[in-house]
């Protein structure tokens, strides 16, 4: 084993959020940012998505990623709760007319018409990113609370019913001597009345009725109002982490349309030599590209990328280009240029945002 896979960062393929999304989505927790491994890791795995977690004490290291020239979001901050459930005692429900039901496959259309309602408008990482259909993240949420209705001892879910009617649902976890409390969910409608307080006094009861040690809760730093019963409920903050997505397109982008064959010039070469990654390579070869193609009049917004491997006078280079991914109220566009040797091998990367459908469309339109 080298000492590059001793200390690359890891990151796992998550096929449930590449399948949702459309595109190859990796994770992984850092502790600490080290661009050129990270880099390369995002390349080998064609990842088009990464999601990171690095813990908010590192938030300094994020700087760290304008080295890659990758295209990245900082799309929220997690807040972790704890609670020592041995040592706490449950206080009773404040309603006492509510019936909490073990939930089953059974009841998915209930427990997806529950989530439809209370988490339209919920906000976390994914919203952050525009380039994520908002449709796709509630799905997320129904296929994750659907998950905890499987007939699996670590994953349980209820129903909370007034009268005849469900008002609520909570989804949980436990692990080793850990319990999570995971979705848990309120109609607007009975919003305000405790209803909320009285799912994790609950929860609070099954896992202290199990003999587990302690219970998590965790959000995003902007849900205040959780964060407040939880503070009245015995938890303390425990930890905080910043999530983190690049957008690479690596798999998508290897999709490309070929433009054209170019060679490149010893000055212009000799630019983008002088130009370190800070310095904008990427913008370079952007501004070389819009002379041969005559988009001197083009509008955009930033242009990032980097360079793999050194580009060489004497030899021909492909100019390859993707369709673009809009966000959905298409106020910006951003799109992918790859430089590729005769052996289609990707030495530079361009990641191009405009406002506008792109320059190059019309290659795009053509060759389809």
């Amino acid at each position: 084993m080298s000492s590059h896979d001793l200390t690359a960062p890891h990151l796992s393929y998550s096929g449930v959020e590449s399948r949702r999304f459309g595109m190859r989505v990796f994770r992984g927790h850092l502790d600490s940012i080290d661009p050129a491994q990270l880099l390369a890791v995002i390349v080998e795995q064609e990842v088009d998505l990464a999601i990171l977690r690095l813990p908010a004490a590192r938030q300094h290291q994020v700087a760290q990623l304008r080295k890659t020239g990758l295209p990245y979001i900082i799309a929220d901050t997690l807040v972790y709760y704890s609670l020592d459930i041995k040592a706490y005692m449950p206080v009773a429900l404040r309603n006492q007319d509510l019936v909490f039901i073990q939930a089953g496959v059974e009841d998915l259309d209930l427990i997806n018409t529950l989530v439809e309602i209370t988490f339209s408008d919920y906000t976390n990482h994914y919203t952050s990113n525009p380039y994520i259909n908002k449709q796709d993240i509630l799905n997320g949420y129904q296929e994750w609370a659907a998950s905890f209705l499987a007939d699996d001892d670590a994953k349980l879910a209820w129903l909370v019913q007034r009268g005849n009617k469900v008002i609520g649902f909570a989804t949980c976890s436990c692990e080793g001597d850990t319990g999570e409390g995971v979705l848990y969910g309120v109609i607007p409608g009975e919003a305000g009345q405790g209803v909320y307080t009285d799912i994790i006094r609950f929860t609070q009861q099954q896992f202290k009725a199990q003999g587990l040690s302690r219970m998590i809760v965790i959000t995003q730093i902007q849900n205040m109002a959780v964060q407040r019963v939880w503070s009245r409920e015995g938890f303390t903050l425990s930890n905080a982490e910043i999530t983190i997505h690049i957008i690479s397109l690596l798999n998508k982008s290897a999709l490309s349309v070929c433009m054209d064959n170019l060679a490149f010039s010893s000055h212009t070469l000799e630019q983008i030599r002088q130009s370190d990654a800070e310095n904008n390579q990427a913008g370079r070869m952007f501004q070389q590209l819009c002379q041969v193609y005559q988009w001197a009049d083009t509008e955009f917004l930033q242009c990032s990328g980097c360079q793999l491997h050194v580009l060489e006078e004497g030899r021909t280079y492909q100019v390859q280009t993707a369709s673009p991914l809009c966000n959905e109220d298409d106020q910006c566009y951003l799109s992918t240029i790859r430089i590729c040797d005769e052996n289609n091998n990707l030495c530079m990367l361009l990641y191009v945002e405009t406002s506008h459908p792109p320059f190059f469309q019309q290659y795009l339109t053509e060759r389809s």
